[in-house]
Order: structure tokens, then C-alpha cells, then sequence
């Protein structure tokens, strides 16, 4: 059975609705994905297939997520502001609000995600990358400087290829996905 958030992106009113090759990946606590290649979900032999958030897993010394996940891009902002309280909300109202700090962790976090979507982009030959978690709720604001990162790390003829994307219902795909599989 296709797996809630992926029922909804591709069969809901998701960003991904058409599409037969794509991820979703959503940023939190850490980072979440799915695939979908040629309509069905990519699996695997043990049902881990598309664990981007264990990419360039290091062993001790960590895992993609670790670094890039919302939760380490929210914990790099604290510590390099000095507020202790600051949250998704402040952060990117500060961000959008000119604060040079905020805007040097966010060029540096979307470039880290550009080159693994860009990977992706290139290993997979997908139509879309669809971002979810709360983070996306930034819309293109998030996805446009995404897309920007992606795109300087593939060669020429592959930019433009696949789209990045913020899911249409944010942080609820999962919950959407699987009211919709109840209801059939």
C-alpha cells in the first residue's frame, strides 16, 4: 500500500499530483523521504529505500539530517544569534527581515540541499521534488533558493529537469493521505 504522505501528494490535490517520478522530503526533528518511480513507491528489499536523511551516514560522526535537518538549521541559529527561544517562525521572519546571520545559515543550508536534491535529481531522473514538514509552509521562499542551489550543482543540460516544490498542505500530507485512504 503507498504510504499516506505519498497517496496524497500524488493522488490528493499534492504538489505532486501527476507525476509518475518523485521525492518527497520533508524537513523536521530530522529528515523524512519517499519515492515514487514510474507511479509506485520505491521500497526496497527492507522497506528503507529513499532514507535520505541517513545520506553521507558517517557512522559516529552523523548523518545528513544531523546537518541539515530543520531542527539542526533551527539549533545553528540559536547559537549563532544568541537567542535561545528563536523558533522556525522568528528565523525566517528575521531572514526575510534582512538579518545578515539568518541569511548566512540559510544560503549555507540551502546550498548543502541543492547538492543532495541535485544527487537525487541526477541519480533519479525525477519530475519533482516536493518539500514538506513544517518548514514548508515558507512556500517559495524556502523552494525558490532551493531550486537556485540545485541547479548550480547539475551540469547544463539536466537544470530545469525536475522541479523543487513546497507540498501544498505543508505539514499535513501525511494526516491528509491517510483520512483520504480511509475514506475510499
Amino acid at each position: 500500500m503507498m504510504p499516506p504522505r505519498l497517496h496524497w501528494e500524488k493522488n490528493g490535490s499534492g504538489a505532486a499530483r501527476g507525476c509518475r517520478n518523485f521525492a518527497c522530503v520533508a524537513f523536521g526533528t530530522g529528515i523524512g523521504s519517499c519515492l515514487v518511480l514510474n507511479g509506485q513507491p520505491l521500497e526496497g528489499v527492507h522497506h528503507r529505500a529513499g532514507e535520505i536523511g541517513y545520506w553521507d551516514y558517517g557512522g559516529p560522526s552523523g548523518c545528513w539530517e544531523q546537518r541539515n535537518s530543520a531542527q539542526a538549521l533551527m539549533e545553528a541559529a540559536r547559537v549563532r544569534t544568541g537567542i535561545s527561544s528563536l523558533d522556525g517562525i522568528e528565523f525566517f521572519r528575521r531572514l526575510a527581515a534582512g538579518d545578515p546571520v539568518c541569511r548566512s545559515l540559510f544560503e549555507d543550508w540551502a546550498a548543502q540541499v541543492g547538492r543532495v536534491f541535485a544527487n537525487m535529481a541526477l541519480l533519479l531522473d525525477m519530475e519533482r521534488i516536493v518539500v514538506g514538514g513544517g518548514i514548508s509552509a515558507q512556500g517559495e521562499a524556502l523552494t525558490a533558493p532551493l531550486q537556485i542551489s540545485m541547479d548550480a550543482c547539475l551540469p547544463p543540460d539536466f537544470r530545469c529537469g525536475c522541479r523543487v516544490v513546497p507540498a501544498r498542505t505543508g505539514n499535513h500530507a501525511a494526516l491528509l493521505g491517510a483520512a483520504s485512504l480511509l475514506m475510499r
